[in-house]
């Protein structure tokens, strides 16, 4: 998916969310741009948290990140 269409389509709902306070949310099954979306730094840490002012965190769903790099990294703040 390209960034624009992120910005202008898949991102209001995620960004009205952190408008109002959310404390977490939860990343998803697929992927995202070729990485599974509970692995996608660039969503998660530059999306979310950087661009957004997301100050939560994020809770993966029933072990949804595949690398145990990545579960290294601590791109996730929790793993259900």
């Amino acid at each position: 998916m390209d960034d624009r269409t992120l910005h202008e389509l898949y991102l209001w709902p995620f960004a009205d969310s952190v408008k109002a306070g959310a404390a977490s949310f939860m990343c998803a099954y697929q992927r995202l741009n070729g990485s599974y979306a509970c692995e996608n730094s660039k969503a998660q840490n530059g999306i979310l948290k950087g661009e957004l002012g997301f100050e939560g965190y994020i809770v993966s769903v029933e072990n949804q990140v595949k690398s145990e790099v990545r579960k290294k990294e601590r791109l996730l703040t929790t793993e259900v």
